[in-house]
């Protein structure tokens, strides 16, 4: 097993989509012209952005190696007859059938390729998620809702900026508002899955194996359609592990699916992101660089980027970033917490290069020219840099080798 080591050890998983020519369905029902719009992004062949896995989610996290996640699977991998039934008259809970869960980080592979999912935000008291699916260069988020009696997806939306929540303002769009698993949770038990076609638990299996890994208490349901009959198969803890699309067709084109074929429980997702980086030769203070940009569930921007500017050694532990944003002028504003600027010079860059960096690199973030920098509230005030109008730094392209 091939090991790296960081100043925080992760567990990264390098993902790869390659759908070219996919004609696999979406893991939900889409109208015509959305599912054509979604295969059209599945079969873009891109690299998506590395995964992280820590022991936990603390920042103090240790462990370090490499999970070998494949690429793609074959339906030859899928062995039903490997599968032990529970008892007849089984019921099962329904809220350990959640498709997703916080923290989660989940791989979808098929004969084609594969895609990624992670869970942005999770709220356990008002009973609603946010999970992020990733598809070659173009990002989905999913809204799911439960209550006792069943679990919904009720939202799909393209190309949501990292950190915008949506769990705070739920209502349906079309073709989602979608009833993936209803009570009780036994063999028979029948709903409506999207107003005209009705599900039903068809198995209820005590074990189940997909590639490598064992799933237990895995509840399996069939939604037929015309053309085919949707199997979804749900693992307690796990949630979705597996979609078929066993053709109904005269003419047979072969069975579609997705396979789980990397699932991690307490995670955190990198990002690469362009970051501006100190330079100690040459003519030019600042390089842009690829770095790992981290962030987990129910994460804010000012906590994701507090995390990268500690992690780079641009400021210490005990600073805090309070907030970030952007303002209606097209301003960034960042705000710390005292001791900041004796942070910056314990770096052996200091302020002279740490600050037009920070600047730099959020003006890169957000696409802007102008980046305002505070401490608590008040304009912060560097040792030896002149303080700027207004407290407001200029993105300047002349501090950039590239």
């Amino acid at each position: 097993m091939i090991k790296f080591k960081f100043k925080f050890k992760w567990l990264l998983i390098g993902v790869f989509i390659l759908l070219s020519g996919c004609s696999s369905e979406p893991m939900i029902q889409l109208s015509e012209e959305n599912q054509a719009k979604l295969e059209e992004k599945r079969a873009q062949s891109s690299e998506v952005s590395n995964n992280v896995d820590a022991d936990t989610i603390s920042e103090t996290a240790q462990m370090e190696s490499i999970l070998d996640v494949p690429e793609t699977v074959t339906l030859a991998e899928l062995d039903p007859s490997s599968w032990t039934q529970l008892p007849e008259g089984t019921t099962l809970e329904l809220s350990n059938y959640l498709p997703y869960v916080a923290y989660q980080l989940k791989q979808f592979s098929n004969e084609s390729g594969s895609y990624t999912t992670y869970v942005d935000f999770f709220d356990e008291s008002n009973r609603v998620m946010q999970v992020r699916e990733i598809v070659g260069a173009t990002n989905y988020v999913n809204i799911y809702e439960w209550s006792e009696q069943a679990i919904q997806l009720t939202a799909r939306h393209e190309n949501i900026a990292l950190f915008e929540n949506l769990t705070q303002d739920v209502s349906s769009t079309p073709d989602a508002n979608l009833t993936l698993l209803s009570a009780p949770v036994a063999v028979g038990t029948t709903w409506s899955y999207d107003g005209t076609h009705t599900s039903q638990i068809v198995g209820l299996y005590e074990s189940l194996t997909l590639g490598e890994q064992q799933y237990t208490e895995v509840v399996e349901v069939s939604t037929p359609f015309e053309a085919y009959d949707l199997r979804q198969y749900y693992a307690s803890g796990d949630g979705l592990i597996l979609t078929r699309y066993v053709d109904n067709a005269e003419v047979s084109t072969g069975e579609q699916f997705w396979q789980v074929t990397g699932n991690s429980h307490q995670v955190m997702m990198i990002l690469n992101r362009d970051v501006a980086q100190p330079q100690t030769e040459g003519e030019y203070l600042l390089s842009l660089e690829k770095v790992p940009f981290a962030y987990q569930t129910n994460d804010s921007l000012a906590r994701a980027f507090q995390r990268l500017f500690t992690d780079l050694g641009w400021i210490t532990d005990d600073i805090v970033v309070n907030s970030l944003t952007v303002d209606e002028a097209g301003v960034a504003n960042l705000d710390f917490s005292a001791g900041v600027v004796a942070a910056f010079n314990q770096h052996p860059s200091t302020e002279t290069s740490i600050i037009p960096a920070i600047v730099t690199t959020l003006g890169h973030y957000f696409d802007v020219t102008q980046v305002r920098l505070t401490v608590n509230t008040v304009g912060l005030l560097p040792d030896t840099l002149a303080y700027p109008e207004n407290g407001i730094y200029q993105v300047d392209a002349s501090w950039l080798a590239n």
